[in-house]
C-alpha cells in the first residue's frame, strides 16, 4: 500500500504540471520551472546596461518574438518598466559607492577632463581614486 501511495504521488504531481515543462534538476529529479517575472526583467536591464542599447530594445519584434519562443510562459516587459529597473539599479549603485566611500579612510582623488565633440558639443568626464 505504501508503495502505491508513494508512486500515485508522483504520477499526480506529473499529471498536474505538463511534463513537458519540467525539467530535471542537477540532483536528477524531476520538477517543474517557474519563470520569475523580476529574474527576467533584471537580466533584460543588466543587458541593457552592459551592451548600452536603448531602452526601446524591449519592444524589438524579434526580441519578443525570441524570447516568447525559448518560453511561452515568459511575459515581455514594457518599455517604462525597465526605465524603472534600470533607475532602481543605478540608485542602488550609487548607494553601494557612497557607502564604500564613507568606509574608507584615505582621501580622494579627483580627476577631471574636457573635451568637445566635432559639432562642438562640451563634455566633462569627472573620475574619483580612492583606496
Amino acid at each position: 500500500m505504501l508503495r502505491h501511495l508513494s508512486k500515485y504521488v508522483i504520477l499526480k504531481k506529473l499529471k498536474d504540471n505538463d511534463v513537458g515543462k519540467m525539467i530535471i534538476d542537477h540532483t536528477g529529479k524531476l520538477r517543474s520551472r517557474k519563470i520569475d517575472k523580476k529574474v527576467v526583467d533584471d537580466l533584460i536591464s543588466m543587458a541593457i546596461i552592459q551592451q548600452g542599447l536603448s531602452y526601446t530594445f524591449i519592444e524589438y519584434t524579434w526580441i519578443k518574438e525570441l524570447l516568447v519562443y525559448l518560453n511561452p510562459e515568459v511575459r515581455v516587459s514594457s518599455r517604462n518598466i525597465v526605465v524603472s529597473n534600470i533607475s532602481k539599479k543605478i540608485h542602488e549603485h550609487k548607494e553601494r559607492v557612497k557607502l564604500a566611500m564613507c568606509k574608507s579612510h584615505s582621501r580622494i582623488c579627483l580627476i577631471s577632463d574636457c573635451w568637445a565633440s566635432i559639432n562642438q558639443e562640451g563634455f566633462i568626464c569627472l573620475t574619483g581614486h580612492f583606496c
